[in-house]
C-alpha cells in the first residue's frame, strides 16, 4: 500500500478488479439518472441543469485519475468521452441547436477536468493527510483513498474553491451553461457557481463513502441511518411548507449527531443521502404557489446541504483523526511498556552494577549486581558517607576519602560475607552534565587484578630466577677464556661444563614457565589408561640421571589427560629428588589406592628434607617458595601451582604433610577409569 499522501502509480486496467467495474458502471447509471433528473427539474426557457452533473462527472472521472495531472490510460479516455456524449445528449434534449449541445457539453467537460486538476493540485500543495484506507479494501479503493479522499476542513475548502473557480473559469468562453441564449446576469452565474459547489460537497461525499466503507466497521446502529435522513427529510419540508426557513437549520443537528457517533463512511453516506433527499424534495416545495421570500429557498437548501456535508465531514474526519491518534498513542504505549520490561529485565541480568543517583548523592535506581557486588543493600537516601558505609578502599589497602569517591577508578569491598573484591567503576554524567545526576557502573575485576599482580609477580620471579644463572653463565664463560689464554684447556673444558649446566638450568626455568602456560591454557583431552604408563615415563627419566631409588605401587586406571598426569609426575617427583640433604640418594615412593568410589588417590612420598611447619597449603601457591629453602635449592615457585591446577581442572584434590620419614608425602586424586581393564 502506498504511503499517505503520495501519488500511487496507475494500476493496469486488467487489475483493477469487478468490484471497480461494477461501481465504475453504477456511476455511469447515476449519470445518466442525472440527465432525467435534470431535464424534469428545468424551467421553461432554460436547459437541463448541467450544474446537477458536474458533481457526477468529478465523481466519475476520480475513478481513473492518478496524479496531479491525469495520464491517458483508457479507462481515463473511456470517461471524458462518455461524460462529454452524455452532456450532448442532455442538451439536445432540450431541442436546441447541435452547437448550442456542443458548447453547453464542452463546458461541462472542462469545468469538470478544472475542478480535479484544482483539487489535486491543492491536495498535493497542501501536503493533505488523508484517511486511512478501509482495511482489508481493493487496490483501487486504497489508491482513491489516498489521493482523492478528503482528509479535513483543508480539503473540503479547497475542493469548494476549486470548485467555485473551475465553474467561473467556463462562463467567459462558454457561458453560463444551461441557458438557452442571451446574456447572463450575476444572479445567473451566482446560481450557477453555488450549484457547482454543491454537487462537488456531494460527490466528494460519495467518494468518501466508497473509499472508507468497511465492513468491519459496520454494525446494526447503521440501520438508524435511513430513520435519522428521513425525520431530517420530514423536518425540512415542513419548515419550507410553513414559510418557517429559519427552521431548515435544525436539519443540521441529526448531521452532527452522526458525525458525532459514526465513522467516516456512514456520516459520508448519510451527508450523501439528505443531499439527494434535499435536491428531490425542493421541485415539489417549490411549486406550492406561495410567494418566493427574499432569499429563494432555493438557495437556502443549496446552503444547507453544503453545510451539514461540510460540517459532518470535518468531525467524522476528526473523530477518525483523534481515534488514529489515540490508537498510535496507545500502540506506541504499548511499545514502550515492552521495552521498558525488557530493558529492566536486560538492566538486571547485566553482571555489570549501574547505581544513578542524584547530585544530593541519594539514588535513584539500581540493579541487583550493584547489590551482589557492593555486598550490601543500597539505601534510598543518602547515608552521609558512602565510604564508611560499604567499607570501602584502595585496593592496596589504602585509606579513601568520601569525597575522593566518585574520582577513584578501582575500589576494593570487603563484603560482610564472601571474599574481597576489587572494582573498576566509571562515573557517566546524565544528559552530559553533573547537575542532572550520574550514572555509576560497577564492573568486578577482582581476576583481573589479580592475575595482574601476579604477572608482576611473575616478571620479579623470572628476572630473580634467571638472575643467577646467567651471572654463573657469564662467570664461567669468563673464566674459560682465561684458561684458553694462559694454555689450560683441561682447565677450560671443565669450566665450559659447569657453564653448560648453568645453560642447563635455564632452560629448565623457562621449560616451567612454559608447561605452567600450556598446561593451564591447553583444552582437557581425558581418556583411560593405567596410571603406571606415566610413572614409569617420569621414574626411567629420574633413575637415568641421578640414580635415585624408587618404590613404584600404582595399579589403577584413571580417566584424565595423559600429557597432563605426566607433567603432574613429572614436577612431584622431580621435586622429591631435588630437595633432598646434601650427599643423600633420593628415595621416592609411589602409590595409589581407591580412597572413594570414582576416584583413585596417588601419594609420592621422599625421605628428604621435609616440609617448615605452616608451610602444607602455601606451597601450592603460585610464586611462593619455603623461606628456609629458598637459598640452598633453586626454584621457580610455579611446579606446584601447576600440580594443584592440573589437579583441580580434573575435580580432584591435592595436599601435603610431613611424613614420619622426616620427607614430604604430597597426595592428590584423579578420576577413576569410566570402563573396565
Amino acid at each position: 500500500m502506498a504511503d499517505k499522501g503520495e501519488s500511487v502509480e496507475p494500476t493496469d486496467t486488467g487489475a483493477r478488479g469487478r468490484g471497480f467495474w461494477v461501481l465504475w458502471s453504477l456511476t455511469a447509471v447515476i449519470f445518466a439518472l442525472g440527465v432525467l433528473l435534470s431535464r424534469t427539474t428545468a424551467d421553461p426557457g432554460e436547459l437541463p441543469r448541467l450544474w446537477l452533473l458536474s458533481g457526477a462527472a468529478f465523481f466519475w472521472m476520480s475513478f481513473s485519475w492518478r496524479g496531479v495531472l491525469p495520464r491517458l490510460t483508457r479507462v481515463f479516455v473511456l470517461t471524458v468521452v462518455l461524460v462529454f456524449v452524455l452532456g450532448v445528449l442532455v442538451a439536445l434534449d432540450g431541442d436546441v441547436s447541435i452547437t448550442t449541445a456542443v458548447r453547453n457539453a464542452a463546458a461541462l467537460e472542462v469545468q469538470s477536468l478544472l475542478l480535479c486538476a484544482g483539487y489535486r493540485w491543492a491536495r498535493a500543495l497542501l501536503r493533505s493527510d488523508p484517511p486511512d484506507p478501509a482495511p482489508g479494501a481493493a487496490r483501487w479503493r486504497r489508491e482513491l483513498a489516498l489521493e482523492w479522499a478528503p482528509g479535513g476542513a483543508r480539503d473540503l475548502s479547497a475542493l469548494t474553491l476549486a470548485a467555485a473557480l473551475s465553474a467561473l473559469a467556463v462562463v467567459p468562453v462558454f457561458g453560463v451553461p444551461s441557458l438557452v441564449g442571451g446574456d447572463a446576469g450575476p444572479r445567473d452565474v451566482a446560481d450557477w457557481v453555488v450549484r457547482v459547489c454543491v454537487t462537488s460537497l456531494v460527490s466528494v461525499t460519495a467518494l468518501l463513502a466508497v473509499a472508507s466503507w468497511s465492513r468491519q466497521e459496520t454494525s446494526r446502529r447503521a440501520l438508524l441511518l435511513p430513520l435519522i435522513g428521513t425525520a431530517s427529510l420530514l423536518l425540512l419540508v415542513v419548515a419550507l411548507e410553513s414559510d418557517a426557513a429559519p427552521l431548515v437549520w435544525v436539519v443540521l443537528l441529526p448531521s452532527l449527531y452522526v458525525a458525532s457517533t459514526f465513522p467516516v463512511w456512514a456520516t459520508a453516506a448519510y451527508s450523501l443521502g439528505l443531499g439527494f433527499g434535499c435536491l428531490m424534495v425542493y421541485p415539489f416545495t417549490e411549486q406550492s404557489g406561495r410567494a418566493q421570500p427574499v432569499v429563494p429557498d432555493g438557495y437556502v437548501i443549496d446552503l444547507l446541504v453544503s453545510v451539514c456535508a461540510f460540517v459532518a465531514l470535518t468531525i467524522a474526519l476528526l473523530n477518525e483523526h483523534r481515534n488514529r491518534l489515540l490508537r498510535d498513542l496507545e500502540a506506541a504505549r504499548r511499545t514502550a511498556i515492552r521495552q521498558t520490561t525488557m530493558l529492566r529485565k536486560v538492566f538486571e541480568a547485566m553482571s555489570d552494577g549501574f547505581v544513578v543517583i542524584s547530585p544530593s548523592a541519594d539514588i535513584r535506581v539500581h540493579n541487583q549486581s550493584a547489590v551482589d557486588l557492593l555486598g550490601r543493600p543500597l539505601p534510598d537516601l543518602s547515608p552521609g558517607n558512602w565510604v564508611d558505609y560499604f567499607g570501602l578502599t584502595r585496593p592496596d589497602g589504602a585509606a579513601l576519602d568520601n569525597a575522593e569517591l566518585l574520582h577513584t577508578e578501582l575500589l576494593a569491598v570487603q563484603p560482610p560475607t564472601g571474599p574481597r573484591r576489587v572494582l573498576r567503576q566509571r562515573v557517566v554524567p546524565l544528559d552530559g552534565h553533573p547537575r542532572d545526576g550520574v550514572m555509576i557502573s560497577l564492573t568486578d575485576v577482582t581476576h583481573q587484578h589479580e592475575r595482574l599482580g601476579e604477572l608482576s609477580s611473575f616478571a620479579g620471579v623470572v628476572a630473580h630466577d634467571l638472575r643467577a644463572p646467567l651471572s654463573s653463565l657469564e662467570g664461567w664463560l669468563e673464566l674459560v677464556g682465561d684458561a684458553l689464554e694462559h694454555g689450560r684447556p683441561d682447565e677450560a673444558v671443565a669450566l665450559l661444563m659447569r657453564a653448560r649446566a648453568a645453560n642447563q638450568r635455564m632452560q629448565e626455568i623457562v621449560a616451567d614457565w612454559l608447561h605452567h602456560t600450556v598446561d593451564l591454557e591447553g583444552e582437557l583431552r581425558s581418556t583411560d589408561f593405567p596410571l603406571a604408563n606415566p610413572v614409569a615415563v617420569v621414574v626411567s627419566t629420574h633413575v637415568g640421571t641421578g640414580g635415585h631409588r624408587f618404590t613404584v605401587e600404582v595399579p589403577h586406571r584413571v580417566h584424565a589427560d595423559l600429557a597432563m598426569v605426566r607433567q603432574l609426575m613429572d614436577n612431584l617427583v622431580g621435586n622429591a629428588c631435588k630437595y633432598t640433604r646434601p650427599g643423600q640418594v633420593a628415595e621416592v615412593a609411589i602409590t595409589s589406592t581407591q580412597s572413594e568410589p570414582g576416584w583413585v588417590r596417588v601419594d609420592v612420598a621422599d625421605r628428604g628434607i621435609g616440609l617448615p611447619p605452616g608451610e602444607e597449603e602455601r606451597i601450592f601457591e603460585k610464586f611462593h617458595r619455603a623461606a628456609a629453602h629458598a637459598r640452598d635449592y633453586q626454584g621457580s615457585g610455579v611446579g606446584l601451582d601447576l600440580c594443584r591446577q592440573i589437579v583441580e581442572r580434573h575435580g580432584g584434590r591435592i595436599h601435603a604433610w610431613a611424613n614420619d620419614h622426616g620427607g614430604t608425602t604430597v597426595s592428590f586424586t584423579l578420576p577413576a577409569a569410566r570402563s573396565p581393564r
